[in-house]
């Protein structure tokens, strides 16, 4: 196995590890998913929450993360204004949710 190979391994691992923790659920399939990275984009503005909508223990659930002021990560825009993109800030994703550091 080469060493990108085995990195890649890892970090499939990892993903699938804190998908277990945060879900409650076993990953059944890794789906890849092209994104576009820009080169150029604007800035929207801080994030100062996110509501999101995701399956823990078989349910669907619905939350809102309100980001402390110090933890906030920008909203930036693609140069055309069709992709949002989240970048930066102090927070990590843990079994609880998204958690201001």
């Amino acid at each position: 196995m080469t060493r990108v190979t085995k990195r890649k391994a890892r970090k499939l691992q990892k993903a699938a590890r804190l998908y277990e923790d945060f879900t409650g659920d076993v990953p059944q399939f890794v789906e890849k998913i092209y994104v576009e990275l820009p080169d150029v984009v604007w800035l929207l503005g801080e994030l100062d929450a996110v509501q999101y909508s995701c399956f823990r223990d078989g349910r669907e659930e619905h939350y809102i993360h309100e980001f402390r002021k110090s933890s906030r990560p920008l909203l930036v825009v693609n140069s055309d204004g069709t992709a949002l993109h989240i970048v930066g800030g102090r927070y990590h994703i843990t079994d609880r949710g998204i958690e201001d550091k």
